[in-house]
């Protein structure tokens, strides 16, 4: 995978957990795709689907299978460009970033379940609150929920650009002079870039700012599960 995440950071490397069950699986659905293959040459399984050009991803944690497709070959990748420069097996302590953010724990109380924020937004016709959407903006396209501002992390740590605009977007919300008084939820996709952001607005001396725990995956398994899920 050096041609899709050439580099990766300790704390992803650390998140990757392995269970002796899961290569074990993988193995199977590679020997499936190899016996696929054989089969279309020898004319036996014309209609076997390959995954070329795609890329299957197991969550063993949920027992989820997904495939992504994926991009044109880029010409100067490091793997399978025009001119690459890993033509062997290499360690993959090599490709590990040497410096990456890992959010620290937050305080008790600065994070709510995706079932409590469900019954806050229940509690509330008019949101009392402001609700910060940190993904990236072509993240937050694909599917957000409604009354969510777009305001992306962008990097690690939260910057004051971000602050800034978060201000903004609260103050206007409901007319106050101070609008560190008011509520702000943070989400995102899994609840780890979110927790990033409620750190530097209780940094920045912010009270009332609390993490969605989970995400919108968290969202979309216990609590509306028509929500698109990517």
């Amino acid at each position: 995978l050096l041609c899709l995440f050439l580099t990766v950071s300790h704390a992803a490397s650390r998140r990757c957990v392995f269970t002796g069950a899961v290569p074990g699986l993988v193995g199977c659905l590679q020997a499936v795709e190899a016996q696929k293959v054989i089969l279309r040459r020898s004319g036996l399984a014309a209609g076997a689907e390959l995954l070329c050009g795609k890329m299957l991803v197991l969550s063993a944690f949920s027992s989820l299978f997904r495939v992504v497709g994926l991009g044109p070959r880029d010409p100067s990748c490091a793997v399978c460009g025009q001119s690459p420069s890993v033509t062997s097996l290499v360690p993959f302590s090599q490709y590990i970033a040497p410096r990456c953010y890992v959010p620290l724990p937050l305080p008790e109380g600065a994070d709510v379940s995706v079932s409590d924020f469900a019954l806050i937004r229940q509690q509330t016709s008019q949101p009392a609150y402001v609700l910060v959407d940190v993904r990236p903006t072509h993240e937050f396209s694909i599917a957000a929920l409604p009354e969510a501002v777009n305001l992306p992390l962008g990097s690690l740590p939260c910057s004051l650009l971000t602050l800034q605009r978060l201000r903004e977007v609260v103050g206007d919300s409901e007319g106050t002079s101070d609008p560190r008084a008011l509520p702000v939820y943070v989400i995102c996709r899994r609840g780890v870039a979110s927790a990033t952001a409620v750190q530097a607005l209780l940094k920045d001396g912010w009270e009332a700012v609390f993490n969605v725990r989970g995400g919108l995956l968290e969202w979309g398994r216990c609590v509306d599960p028509s929500f698109p899920v990517y």
